[in-house]
């Protein structure tokens, strides 16, 4: 298990953040996760290659003060696949987070806390981690 994270980034409104990187082979999922703490995640995207009762899925959330709110699925597709390079984009609005997956389709997700800014991004589970551009 690799666990990656990165402080004092800055990622605001407007801004494109850029995550690159490897499944492990075998792992049964990985997460990226932002906000400005472990407790306080304002998107946590979670692959899920086959975890409990969930196969080939991809399921976003958000965490305050530790409590996370409810899971919102990718209803088609699973655009990962183990031991190859993917890369998701994400554009930051104030409203929301449009999230751009390795096939290219886009999935909205609501900026939950409606903060400008966020500066902690890690990484949990079965990944190693290429590349992290904000631009």
């Amino acid at each position: 298990m690799q666990n990656v994270e990165v402080r004092n980034l800055s990622f605001k409104v407007g801004q494109v953040l850029t995550v690159t990187g490897v499944p492990n082979p075998y792992g049964d999922r990985f997460s990226i996760n932002f906000g400005h703490i472990e407790e306080d995640i304002a998107l946590h995207m979670d692959v899920r290659f086959d975890y409990g009762i969930m196969q080939k899925q991809v399921l976003f959330n958000s965490c305050h003060s530790g409590k996370w709110h409810e899971n919102e699925l990718i209803a088609k597709g699973f655009p990962f696949n183990y031991g190859e390079k993917f890369e998701v984009s994400i554009t930051f609005t104030k409203e929301q987070f449009l999230i751009t997956l390795p096939d290219e389709s886009e999935f909205y997700f609501p900026n939950r806390h409606g903060h400008k800014k966020y500066n902690f991004i890690f990484f949990l589970n079965e990944v190693k981690v290429h590349g992290i551009e904000v631009i």
